[in-house]
């Protein structure tokens, strides 16, 4: 294994603490591990899809968001 590199996993944490103080969900839930690189970001950039779309289509503010909304999301996608 090669050297660690620091500055990727100290942005890989703040991302992640980013993510558990906006909307609640901590990366690891679901016993699932979520701190490796492409999935985080991946996961990331879903959620804000996900944010930004309940309050350009939804016209909700993140904290009314409740399950139909989720479900509809899902249904855009697809």
């Amino acid at each position: 294994m090669g050297p660690i590199n620091r500055k990727r996993h100290t942005n890989q944490g703040l991302q992640a603490d980013r993510l558990r103080r906006s909307t609640g969900v901590h990366p690891t839930h679901s016993g699932r591990d979520y701190r490796q690189p492409k999935t985080l970001r991946a996961y990331t950039k879903e959620l804000e899809r996900f944010l930004l779309w309940t309050v350009a289509v939804r016209r909700k503010p993140h904290s009314s968001v409740l399950a139909d909304d989720c479900e509809a999301y899902r249904d855009q996608c697809g």
